[in-house]
């Protein structure tokens, strides 16, 4: 049984054994546009460079199918706007597989695009808001703790509905803005605020080190911020559904007071949140080393999705709207750094759907069965067109580049299952409880007896440490001779339900 009260996770030796090792020195991030269902085209983007993977001859590690591998085994930060910060937390926080965050992507739109969702404008926004929430809690619910499968974990360990998770596992951040921001930006005619830290905020699992030059928000950290919260702030897309409201408390001079925003779809600005991420990585990588950008970037590889090319037509050139929602714009700033090396060529990969996409509508979902193809099947007919071999030098580049990338991450993987016991904990989100201590307090409820060490251990180094110290072995014996499952009980509340390891 496990301990009734356990004491909160302790985190920074399993982030100093990462620093160990040269093999985490080389990261990944990936970032996923704002797009509405069109979204759905950056899942079918990243499984073709998940096949690659699959599929390459010197990949050790392979699941049943392709739709069984799990994204966050192999990128360190996923950063995402809209419907794009929904797949940065499916894959990153709820550690989704490929073919998981595939379904779920395909009942969300269903769910909240059907044309029975949609109301009245006059009623302040297009579709239905509750139906958005009840989406988002039923999707963020599914992937909780199940104590049925005999991984659960007390309520006391880190709320799962927490956006915070441990600073060991990969990091995510989803976009967002104030809704006054929004208003003011309106009133006074810019029509974007894309690459302006102080303007788009990001929502983290993680805290930003003190030293931060290249990321700053009011909002510090995200402690009171849920999943669902998240979930709903970066996809409240003005006139389509309502702001979503987070409150917190705070104390300022003394006295405590309560703090309550409004915020709403990140594309509002920051549509292509790749810039942002960027400058936010860096700040993580570099820490208090005022190295500035360039050496902070070394060793990062960054990856990007887009959900289409924005037209060049003059009306576009004119709409403000057209420019707010703009993507392409971010990524000509990324190439422009690449040009001036501030990080080194081949280290940034944009993929996108040139043809098509761009004109499909953000909320639009037919399911086909009225005659012509449904909206999930047409997107996916476009991302197969883009990838098929035309002389279009944008989409052959996009192609030729999916191979020496799969590659990368392929040898990057191997050389971090070889840091133990780092990869184990990666892969499988491990929690260590000593089976001496919660048998104790088992049989000793209402007393203090063993309080001080009803804890949890993130690798078993630090439980095989906690039993030397804490219960005497007899004499003629070490750690080394009692079997783990004598004093260890793993628990695994961060993975998808009822599996284990290895992908």
């Amino acid at each position: 049984m496990a301990s009734p009260n356990p004491k909160p996770i302790s985190f920074p030796d399993a982030w100093k054994l990462r620093s160990k090792y040269a093999a985490w020195d080389s990261e990944t991030m990936v970032c996923f546009d704002g797009g509405g269902i069109r979204g759905y085209a950056s899942l079918l983007m990243l499984e073709k460079l998940m096949e690659k993977i699959y599929h390459d001859p010197e990949n050790k590690y392979r699941p049943g199918t392709v739709d069984d591998m799990c994204p966050a085994h192999y990128f360190d930060y996923f950063y995402g706007t809209s419907t794009g910060g929904l797949i940065a937390l499916m894959f990153g926080r709820l550690r989704m597989t490929l073919g998981d965050a595939k379904r779920a992507y395909e009942n969300f739109a269903s769910g909240i695009f059907s044309a029975q969702m949609r109301q009245n404008s006059l009623l302040g926004s297009k579709w239905n808001h509750t139906n958005l929430v009840n989406n988002i809690d039923t999707l963020v619910a599914g992937r909780g703790p199940n104590p049925a499968d005999g991984h659960g974990v007390p309520a006391q360990a880190p709320l799962f509905n927490n956006l915070p998770s441990p600073p060991d596992l990969c990091k995510v951040g989803v976009v967002t803005y104030k809704e006054s921001l929004f208003w003011r930006l309106l009133k006074s005619n810019v029509t974007s605020f894309e690459g302006e830290g102080e303007a788009a905020m990001i929502l983290r699992t993680y805290d930003l080190p003190e030293y931060n030059p290249y990321s700053r928000d009011p909002l510090g950290k995200h402690d009171h911020i849920t999943i669902q919260q998240a979930c709903r702030a970066t996809s409240a897309a003005p006139t389509f559904f309502q702001p979503q409201e987070i409150q917190w408390s705070e104390v300022e001079n003394g006295v405590q007071k309560i703090v309550k925003h409004s915020f709403i779809d990140g594309g509002v600005g920051t549509n292509n949140p790749t810039l942002r991420a960027w400058k936010e990585v860096c700040s993580l990588r570099q820490g208090s080393r005022q190295s500035g950008l360039k050496q902070a970037s070394k060793g990062l590889t960054i990856v990007s999705f887009g959900t289409g090319i924005p037209s060049k037509s003059w009306r576009g050139r004119f709409s403000p709207t057209k420019k707010m929602l703009d993507t392409q714009r971010t990524h000509e700033q990324m190439e422009e750094n690449v040009r001036l090396r501030i990080f080194e060529k081949g280290y940034y990969f944009r993929f996108n759907v040139k043809r098509g996409l761009n004109k499909m509508p953000m909320d639009e979902y037919t399911d086909g069965t009225l005659g012509p193809p449904g909206t999930i099947s047409t997107i996916k007919t476009m991302v197969d067109d883009a990838f098929k071999d035309t002389a279009d030098p944008q989409e052959t580049e996009m192609r030729n580049c999916l191979p020496g990338l799969a590659k990368r991450l392929v040898q990057q993987r191997e050389d971090r299952t070889k840091t133990q016991p780092m990869w184990d904990r990666l892969r499988d989100c491990t929690l260590h409880e000593c089976r001496i201590c919660a048998t104790a307090n088992a049989n000793n409820s209402n007393t203090n007896d063993y309080k001080y060490c009803a804890s949890w251990y993130t690798v078993i180094d630090e439980l095989k440490e906690h039993v030397k110290q804490k219960h005497p072995l007899p004499a003629g014996l070490t750690i080394d001779k009692i079997p783990e499952r004598e004093y260890d009980i793993v628990h695994l509340p961060y993975h998808r339900r009822g599996t284990k390891g290895p992908w």
